[in-house]
């Protein structure tokens, strides 16, 4: 069985911000090593503005600080979630991404980004998966599917 912890880090915390920069660290709490490439982490989010394209970004991405970003995969997913949600940052692994070790020390931490393309601001204040931690810390609103069923976190609602 796949047992995953989510903790998340806002690399930046301005309400008002023309790029989103979620962090996350995933720890693997199950008795059995998690193969990484089954893994897919989710953060909602409500857009704000005159639509205009989005772009995702990895700027960094590592298992136990071994840099591994070049197996990482980000999109922006739209639709109509529930809670007013209507996006979610979407990062996947690529089959050579490897095995995420059981290890009380061991984690995977991805660092990411969002932008609009023409820098007109987002209201993170509306954000199902936004929260104003400087550090990393536990937090359930960004979801994390294992083989595509959700194992951590919940989704938007109200």
């Amino acid at each position: 069985m796949c047992v995953i912890e989510l903790e998340f880090k806002s690399g930046n915390t301005y309400r008002y911000s023309a790029s989103i920069h979620p962090q996350f660290r995933l720890f693997n709490k199950g008795a059995a090593p998690v193969d990484i490439a089954g893994l897919e982490i989710r953060y909602w989010y409500k857009y704000d503005g005159a639509l205009k394209p989005e772009q995702s970004h990895i700027d960094w991405a590592g298992v136990n600080g071994n840099q591994m970003t070049d197996k990482v995969n980000t999109g922006i997913i739209k639709g109509s979630f529930a809670g007013g949600q209507d996006r979610y940052l979407r990062v996947t692994f690529k089959p050579s991404a490897g095995y995420l070790g059981n290890g009380q020390h061991d984690y995977l931490e991805v660092n990411t980004r969002f932008n609009k393309e023409d820098w007109a601001p987002y209201d993170q204040a509306n954000d199902w998966s936004y929260a104003d931690y400087p550090g990393f810390t536990l937090w359930d609103r960004v979801t994390v599917y294992y083989n595509g069923a959700l194992i951590y976190g919940i989704e938007p609602h109200y």
